[in-house]
């Protein structure tokens, strides 16, 4: 309530706002509004991170690029794989509460975000919004945005690099203008681990182009990639700590595990002005073929006699379509309105086999799949169709106001076939629609500025909603969860001093969240269930200050408070009512401090700290973890046209439990541990752009 109230006396003080012109800070945006737009002017809580940033610091995934945006916790690994992460935003870690979008297309389509292909190669900037994005993208998301914006076709950097890193890994990149309004990416790379065969190998190819075609503008790009990861095994606890008899280091999935992808991604857009307003139209076609082998331990894997693990393999086909057409209309000089539709399609095909096998708890003695006597063979079919019309206006009555508003009327339908959840003949079918309406508001008043310095306010209100997660587990079942639903409130203050040196944002929020899919035992396997209702709140605030020219100091902290509400479940073999409790691997605190030192020649260093506080390792809230610090630094020296950098994370060689396993029953991932790498990197910046 706080914060409703808060956003009303926003919007009523907005009105008294000086009406004198006022420059607006220099950083833009697109994530919000689909048009670019200065981020003090959006009532969001937006993080804008270039590549001069992430260079800064040596950022090669996305956990180290997001290290210092405040109540952005990611994880790297999980059920997806050494390749893949786990992001948290606003406290709640869920693999598709958030929505990854590259380029202005969702990344994973209908499905999952899909992390594992994601690369930085030829990244422009990243923008993260905290919260939903309810009308532009739907039903896609709760608790964030994370957008990755590539160099425009012909802006590319002409730049190239190769790198050597610990545990036999390594990588080459390259980036260049074909000449023309054409551009190409490439990128090879191999990351090795300290834990026993856990590695993953990444290819990838994205090539830009664009055209003047019947009066527009005609965009292409096609991204492939490959990747290949060997994974790794999440561990079972014990009171809070890993279990002393499975080491820690060990593997257990079987000789031949693997976790293989190929993805084939064609983006057609067309930009047209009509005598209403921008035309433009996306069309985003995507092909993903996977091939995996997967093992856990069981329940009994101490005291089985026989087989203590089980494992599955999978070949899963999926397509994804992406649709999009809107216009952009200016009715006014102080209004600026998008009316579109967009329609996202997804479709999967998943043929599992199942069988147990028995591994030593040190690790030794994995067998191979195939030899193993087959216990099942499920497999599943699964569509969803996401349609929705939009709405979306932007209103500035007055040089210091903005008021952003939008509504969306939903349609989704998912239809699966699989197994009969209660133990028919298969197949089985089942099949949801809804229509629903989702929408935010939102204002923006600049109190005070003049040049590059300033105090904006702004407050929004959100209400999403989004079809439940496919968890594509060993089981294929005909089961669909009910929908996730949330109402969320943000109100924030940001600010740019001492001529745009300093800036900081500060906000809080608060979101009430029904049907929350979490891991839970299903029919006496690893599954996904809805979780009744969540309350999160807490606040974030993150700064920059520019000490020097080339000498940069940032820092972030959040506070997040995350509980169940009115959610019943199993837990230690007894049903238990977990109101009140706090979600697990939720921590309260988490923080970060980073300085860096990146001058136009000569020597290069940047040090980065982020503390993660202490979080229960259970829904239960039995077992409180101790918070733990990772600590980053590179240290370099650049020379007319390269630099040679040695670079080194979690230098403290942290390995606590971050991620519970969807898969592995009561089973956790640990923090990967020590990466140490050696690069030289060589070209030129880029271009900066607006727009995807």
């Amino acid at each position: 309530m706080y914060a409703r109230n808060a956003l009303a006396l926003c919007l009523a003080s907005a009105s008294f706002a000086a009406n004198a012109q006022v420059p607006t800070f220099q950083t833009v945006q697109v994530t919000a509004t689909r048009e670019a737009e200065a981020v003090d002017a959006v009532p969001a809580s937006i993080s804008v991170i270039s590549a001069d940033q992430m260079r800064a610091y040596g950022a090669h995934d996305l956990r180290d690029a997001l290290a210092l945006v405040a109540g952005v916790e990611i994880t790297p690994g999980g059920d997806g794989g050494p390749a893949g992460s786990v992001p948290a935003l606003w406290g709640l870690r869920e693999f598709d509460a958030f929505l990854l979008v590259v380029d202005g297309v969702p990344a994973g389509g209908a499905f999952n975000p899909q992390l594992t292909t994601l690369s930085l190669v030829d990244v422009e900037r990243i923008e993260v919004m905290r919260g939903s994005a309810p009308v532009m993208y739907g039903a896609t998301s709760f608790v964030g945005v994370i957008h990755v914006i590539h160099y425009a076709a012909g802006k590319a950097p002409a730049r190239a690099g190769v790198a050597v890193s610990s545990h036999g890994g390594g990588r080459v990149q390259f980036s260049a203008n074909l000449g023309g309004a054409q551009s190409l990416a490439l990128e090879a790379e191999r990351v090795g681990s300290s834990d026993n065969d856990s590695s993953f190998l990444r290819g990838r190819l994205l090539y830009r182009a664009i055209a003047d075609v019947a009066g527009g503008q005609a965009r292409f790009d096609f991204d492939a990639s490959r990747t290949r990861q060997s994974p790794g095994s999440p561990l079972p606890t014990v009171n809070a700590a890993f279990d002393p008899l499975v080491a820690a280091g060990g593997n257990f999935n079987p000789a031949n595990a693997k976790l293989d992808e190929d993805r084939y991604q064609a983006i057609a857009r067309y930009t047209h002005a009509t005598a209403l307003g921008e035309w433009n139209s996306t069309l985003s076609l995507t092909r993903t073929d996977g091939d995996f082998v997967r093992g856990f331990l069981s329940g009994d894997y101490a005291t089985a006699t026989g087989n203590n693990a089980e494992g599955f393999e999978q070949q899963r086909r999926m397509d994804d379509v992406y649709v999009d057409s809107h216009l952009e209309l200016h009715p006014s000089p102080t209004l600026d309105v998008s009316l579109g539709f967009d329609w996202l399609y997804g479709r999967a095909r998943y043929d599992n086999r199942l069988f147990d096998y028995r591994v030593e708890l040190d690790g030794s003695g994995r067998p191979p799949s195939g030899p193993q006597d087959t216990a099942d063979e499920p497999s599943g079919a699964d569509w969803r169709s996401f349609q929705g019309a939009y709405l979306q206006a932007d209103w500035h009555p007055r040089d210091r106001l903005d008021v952003l508003a939008g509504l969306r009327l939903n349609h989704t339908i998912e239809g699966i076939k699989g197994d009969d959840p209660e133990g028919g003949p298969p197949p089985a079918w089942a099949q949801q629609a809804h229509t629903r309406l989702s929408g935010s508001l939102g204002a923006s008043w600049r109190a005070w500025g003049d040049g590059k310095a300033g105090v904006s306010l702004y407050g929004d209100l959100r209400n999403p909603f989004k079809p439940a997660a496919l968890d594509f587990g060993p089981e294929a079942e005909a089961r669909i969860l009910e929908p996730e639903r949330a109402r969320s409130a943000e109100l924030g203050v940001k600010g740019q001093h001492f001529g745009g040196r300093l800036d900081w944002d500060l906000s809080m929020f608060s979101m009430d969240f029904d049907n929350l899919v979490v891991a839970q035992d299903v029919n006496g396997e690893p599954g996904l269930a809805n979780a009744g209702h969540e309350h999160f709140k807490g606040f974030e605030v993150e700064a920059g200050w520019q000490l020097a020219p080339d000498l940069r100091l940032s820092g972030q902290y959040a506070n997040h408070d995350a509980r169940f509400g009115d959610y019943v479940a199993l837990e230690e073999g007894s049903q238990e009512q977990f109101r009140g409790r706090h979600l697990a691997l939720s921590p309260r605190n988490t923080g970060g401090l980073g300085l860096s030192y990146a001058p136009a020649r000569g020597w290069q260093g940047s040090l980065l700290v982020n503390r993660v506080g202490g979080r229960y390792l259970d829904k239960g809230n039995h077992n409180l973890l101790p918070g733990y610090a990772v600590i980053d630094a590179s240290l370099g020296f650049r020379f007319a046209r390269c630099e040679l950098r040695v670079s080194g994370h979690n230098l403290g060689d942290r390995r606590d439990p971050v991620a519970e396993s969807e898969l592995g029953e009561g089973q956790y991932y640990r923090l990967p541990g020590r990466l140490l790498e050696l690069g030289l990197d060589c070209g030129r910046s880029g271009q900066p752009h607006p727009g995807a």
